[in-house]
């Protein structure tokens, strides 16, 4: 709450200043940087603006850096210790052959360049569905809705578990060994990773260049080992 509180007072005069140039440039202002998106959003003034801008910087900040690091770390720690040899060379030849140069715009997968790995898409799949890096995701219902047996009124806070959802025995076979290679052919589900619809995740693409990119640099050239006696239960 101290850091929040410590954010929100830096935000203040930037808030002023972002708002002073989008009102001076009326309809042909462009935006610069998040900050001005959260501001173009519109609707909200005075404490309710700061607060909104703070939250989702925050939470920007958490889901643009934090997520994905531990995202790479969790991989090579599952690599390390379920990945078989010919496992991580499959994956090593992938990342050979990938040529992030080579995608452009136009070229790109609708479904983000780990479509190009696939055996390393598997496995960060693996990664997220054996050691999730977020615990949980909220929503919060705008009407009455049903989900199987249970009926939810409107504005209930519906809470997913990662850790639950991505470890049911309905859905998961195996589901307490992690498999690197188990999503390049089955029928189980892949985990709630990005999630869906609007309110996917808008950094997922950049989320993959840099899953990719630091792979290819890291497996490509390094062979890897964990010192010992540590203690790396999830």
């Amino acid at each position: 709450m101290k850091a929040r509180s410590e954010m929100r007072e830096l935000l203040l005069d930037k808030i002023a200043e972002r708002k002073a140039a989008i009102a001076k440039n009326g309809a042909d202002h462009e935006p610069v940087g998040m900050l001005d998106a959260f501001l173009l959003e519109g609707g909200l003034e005075g404490d309710k603006l700061v607060d909104f801008c703070v939250d989702n910087i925050i939470l920007s900040i958490f889901a643009g850096y934090d997520t994905t690091a531990s995202v790479s770390t969790n991989l090579i720690l599952l690599l390390h210790d379920y990945a078989t040899k010919e496992e991580l060379e499959q994956i090593r030849s992938e990342l050979e052959a990938f040529d992030m140069q080579s995608i452009s715009a136009n070229s790109a997968p609708a479904n983000g360049v780990l479509e190009c790995v696939p055996s390393l898409k598997s496995a960060v799949y693996e990664s997220f569905r054996f050691r999730p890096v977020v615990g949980s995701t909220f929503r919060k219902t705008t009407g009455p809705i049903q989900l199987g047996n249970v009926a939810f009124p409107a504005n209930t806070t519906v809470q997913w578990s990662h850790l639950h959802g991505n470890n049911s025995p309905t859905f998961f076979e195996t589901r307490e060994r992690a498999c690197p290679l188990r999503f390049l052919s089955t029928n189980e589900p892949p985990p709630f990773i990005f999630g869906y619809g609007k309110h996917k995740c808008p950094g997922q693409f950049l989320a993959q260049i840099e899953m990719v990119l630091l792979m290819k640099a890291f497996l490509c050239n390094f062979d890897f080992s964990l010192i010992p006696d540590q203690d790396t239960n999830p």
